[in-house]
């Protein structure tokens, strides 16, 4: 009887350790299989970044705007004509903002404006689609191009302040774009 009992609380100990047995794997399974997914990776060398001006055109102001687009695509300058006129005139750029990376982007900030401020009066950066300022957050769309349209209003000048012949005034703006976060 005594060799019986020995036998039955063997084989209770025995089927307790295969069944902690089984848990202890069934756990360590799952936690391998968690790792194993929190653990994935990304190859960012399949990634691309470009972002920038594209093309520009002249957008039927009163006086042409003749543009250029800098090299890293990051600053255009639009040269607005300031005649012997005292009247105020505009130049219009219809300027390309081309995403060809592979995620969207935002700006930074709101562009940075600069231009001579004895000949301009204001310069008004809008998305044409929307006609809304173009300012800090503003989104564009990987594989995507949105248009901005660059308003440029010179002054009216008196007959002591009027330049002798046309002049170029120029006008830099500049945007920082960083991935959509």
């Amino acid at each position: 009887m005594r060799q019986t009992n020995n036998k039955k609380e063997v084989k209770k100990i025995i089927i307790l350790g295969a069944i902690l047995l089984t848990i202890g794997l069934g756990i360590g399974y799952a936690i391998l299989s968690e790792q194993l997914k929190l653990n994935g990776s990304v190859n960012y060398n399949s990634m691309n970044w470009e972002i920038g001006f594209a093309t520009v055109s002249d957008g039927n102001g009163s006086v042409v705007a003749n543009t250029a687009v800098s090299e890293d695509k990051k600053t255009i300058t639009i040269n607005c004509n300031v005649g012997t006129s005292t009247k105020s005139e505009t130049c219009i750029a219809k300027v390309q903002i081309a995403n060809n990376s592979t995620f969207a982007v935002e700006l930074e900030s709101a562009p940075e404006i600069t231009f001579n401020q004895s000949y301009i009066e204001s310069v008004t950066a809008k998305w044409s689609d929307t006609s809304s300022n173009i300012g800090a957050s503003d989104t564009v769309n990987a594989s995507t191009a949105k248009e901005a349209l660059i308003t440029i209003t010179t002054k009216k000048l008196d007959e002591n302040t009027l330049p002798t012949e046309e002049i170029n005034a120029p006008v830099n703006v500049t945007m920082n774009w960083i991935e959509k976060k």
